[in-house]
């Protein structure tokens, strides 16, 4: 087993008993594992909601190609998502029930595929060619309907049936011959079909639950691929997604049906061509709010990423692979590639610049009791195939939720922007113990990121270890802003913040040079910032105000360094902030003397600054740092011009230390230097107490008169009276002496 790893594998806590020539099935859109076990069936229930329907999947595909393109926000075609008309259901925020379900079948043909429905109400069966076996669980009664019945209960062309899956208020069938939808009628025990999209030709298909669409493949290579979202509003049919070479790239429709009829003749001049594109190299991804198309291309290895807008499709990233066999996964906005082929992990970033990948490819980490000689590292099958379903019906797939979840499903379809126009593209763990010729399904990957192991009967969820990237990350640069753009969390090896703060000081450690580090600190200081405030985030659900895709923040193609900004507009939050670089990087590279004082010196200027070129507020210990670094090498005369000249490092805290440097000697007229600081702070309250403490009653009587305080200079004036006839008792019976009444003069007795 490796010693070093990029994504481990952990259990959540979800185990089942396998049993020889057990049948598995998950259910992404129902959060739930379908047992299979003869004429038992049995539900088992994952342990968190899926995250469909929340701020980030609501936003994925908003906004329209005028929004995207600044030029052409004037004249983008409205696409509202603050209306929850146009939103999605809110029964989409339930899941299949929380403890183990199981219900018997009758005898027949051997299961090809099981989905519930999303409230848990009901079970289907795929069983036959046409035939689906619905199950509700409320009444306990079972009945069966036929693809290719319309309204009027004529049958149509005996379509064959590819497989089904659900929608908060349909079932819909995937057939041939394109798209039926149904609602559930149980007090008739049956289906009503309420719509079709005819599409001839269908292949195959692939459901993702998260983004409420399914994309159909037809076609004579299956390489024509048409999306289709499902929201409460009814169905949106996307752009043509055309895969065929030589063009293998969205085509514009006013050249569809030149390409069309082209590619119709050529197919009919030859024989049935090879499938070019299927279920094994088609996914439907959400990162960073936005969906994407992955499309993976075995003749020229290359994985891209097509992404979906309302009105066009582009080529937003592609990436070289090594395998024939993919399998893709999502964790926390980081694109997973699994090279089936020799068991490495590959981590994409789309946000980061260049098509590299983070880090080299490592072997998935899976803990000792998945490690079984019996088992083989496959794929789930995601969208469904006739011929795939007889060959290997266990191995089907789809996701479900990321445990970092914080909202469940919610109403919100997230819709698809308008496409930005002529786009370009945008410029891993222990190892698996996975033999060659191991048996067949028995460590199965589904979206997002699930492995289920079936020989052991154990469940787990995909996780980054930030600390193996960091350590084998060597551009530093590209490292922390790769940090940044990670949710925060509580486990050191998976805490962001903590390895940033680790990174920058260690650079500071090594005497980067202040070039290179003022860069560091720039990347550190991007993320949140003011960019937060310009772009209002969308509110989970989806139900809320405009999404950043429509304000034009974004999305499309932009370049690298606004895309940073668009991403820390979404999150809306500092992983790191200025206190923090204080407490964990310089204040301990101070106190341990790991660096020259004139180093940390140079290296807080350069912090300062780029705090303030990014809009973030200076924390006041930076700026005492910065004076005690100065007294530390003898430069004394440097402070009151430093300060004096650089007003927003001005605050109170940074006088009373001012003051403080001056009662110890290091800092001659510190006090005054103190004063001035408040008054220019306007912190009069401040300034009489400082006023009070070296003696000067009276211009603290006069400030505090000034600016209504001088309930607090009362008590003071009290011990000045009290002072004064001590010092005048003193005084009559040693007439010798003289004293000091405390308002900075002295007299003699006469």
């Amino acid at each position: 087993m490796a010693a070093v790893a990029h994504v481990a594998a952990e259990p959540v806590g979800v185990a089942f008993l396998p049993q020889p020539e057990q049948q598995l099935f998950f259910d992404e859109a129902a959060a739930c594992i379908h047992l299979v076990e003869g004429r038992m069936i049995t539900a088992v229930a994952l342990p968190q909601p899926p995250l469909y329907g929340s701020a980030a999947a609501a936003s994925a595909a908003t906004a329209s190609v005028a929004a995207a393109t600044p030029a052409l926000r004037g004249h983008s075609r409205s696409v509202s998502a603050t209306s929850p008309e146009l939103s999605g259901y809110d029964s989409d925020s339930s899941m299949a029930s929380t403890t183990a379900r199981a219900f018997l079948v009758s005898e027949g043909p051997p299961v090809r595929h099981i989905r519930s429905s999303l409230d848990g109400a009901f079970t289907a069966l795929h069983r036959s060619d046409r035939l689906v076996e619905v199950h509700c669980h409320g009444t306990g009664n079972m009945f069966v309907e036929a693809a290719g019945a319309d309204k009027q209960g004529r049958k149509g062309c005996d379509p064959r049936l590819l497989g089904f899956f659900w929608t908060a208020a349909h079932f819909v069938m995937v057939t041939a011959g394109g798209l039926e939808v149904h609602s559930v009628h149980p007090s008739l025990q049956g289906l009503r079909m309420d719509s079709s999209l005819p599409l001839q030709g269908v292949q195959w298909y692939r459901y993702s639950p998260e983004t409420h669409m399914v994309v159909l493949g037809f076609g004579s290579s299956g390489a024509k691929l048409q999306a289709i979202q499902f929201s409460k509003a009814g169905t949106l049919k996307l752009p043509l997604l055309d895969l065929t070479p030589p063009w293998g790239s969205p085509i514009r429709p006013v050249q569809a049906a030149a390409v069309s009829a082209a590619l119709e003749g050529f197919s009919a001049a030859r024989s049935q061509p090879a499938r070019l594109v299927g279920p094994d190299t088609c996914w439907v991804l959400v990162l960073y709010g936005r969906v994407f198309c992955a499309h993976h291309d075995r003749n020229v290895g290359l994985l891209r990423l097509y992404r979906l807008f309302r009105d066009a499709t582009s080529l937003a990233h592609q990436y070289e692979v090594y395998a024939r066999q993919l399998e893709l996964s999502v964790v926390d906005n980081v694109l997973l590639v699994h090279h089936i082929d020799s068991a490495v992990v590959m981590l994409v970033d789309i946000l980061a610049a260049g098509p590299a990948p983070i880090c080299s490819p490592l072997p998935l980490a899976v803990p000792m009791a998945a490690l079984d000689p019996d088992a083989g590292l496959t794929r789930g099958g995601g969208g469904h195939d006739a011929a795939a379903q007889d060959m290997n019906p266990g191995a089907q797939s789809n996701g479900a939720a990321t445990p970092e979840a914080e909202a469940v499903q919610e109403a919100a379809s997230p819709e698809l922007p308008v496409s930005t126009v002529g786009a370009t593209a945008t410029p891993a763990t222990p190892a698996l113990a996975a033999v060659a010729d191991a048996s067949p399904a028995a460590l199965q990957l589904h979206y997002p990121a699930w492995l289920v192991d079936g020989a052991v009967g154990l469940v787990y969820q995909l996780q980054l270890d930030l600390g193996a990237v960091a350590q084998s990350q060597s551009d530093f640069l590209r490292l922390l802003a790769f940090l940044q753009r990670r949710r925060p969390s509580g486990v050191p090896r998976r805490d962001p913040a903590g390895l940033t703060l680790r990174v920058l000081r260690g650079l500071m450690a090594d005497k980067t040079p202040l070039a290179l580090l003022r860069g560091a600190f720039d990347v550190v200081n991007a993320y949140g910032g003011q960019a937060a405030a310009k772009v209002q985030p969308a509110r989970p659900g989806g139900g809320g105000s405009t999404s950043a895709g429509q304000q034009g923040q974004g999305v499309g193609t932009a370049g690298p360094a606004a895309s940073h900004a668009s991403e820390a507009a979404q999150q809306g939050r500092h992983l790191v902030t200025p206190q923090d670089v204080y407490s964990a990087a310089f204040a301990v590279l101070r106190a341990q003397q790991a660096a020259p004082p004139r180093y940390l010196q140079a290296a807080l200027a350069e912090f300062v600054a780029s705090c303030h070129a990014h809009g973030k507020v200076v924390a006041p210990p930076l700026a005492t740092l910065y004076i005690d670094l100065l007294l530390d090498q003898d430069l004394a005369h440097q402070v009151a011009p430093l300060l004096l000249s650089h007003p927003l490092l001005a605050s109170v805290p940074l006088a009373e230390h001012v003051e403080a440097a001056a009662a110890s000697g290091r800092l001659p007229a510190g006090a005054l230097l103190a004063e001035q600081l408040l008054v220019r702070l306007g912190a009069h309250e401040a300034r009489c107490r400082l006023l009070l403490r070296h003696g000067r009653i009276g211009a603290a009587l006069l400030a505090a008169k000034r600016h209504g305080l001088l309930e607090l200079v009362q008590p003071a004036l009290l011990d000045f009276e009290s002072d004064l006839m001590r010092s005048a008792f003193v005084i009559q019976n040693n007439p010798n002496a003289a004293s000091s009444c405390g308002c900075g003069s002295s007299f003699v007795a006469k």
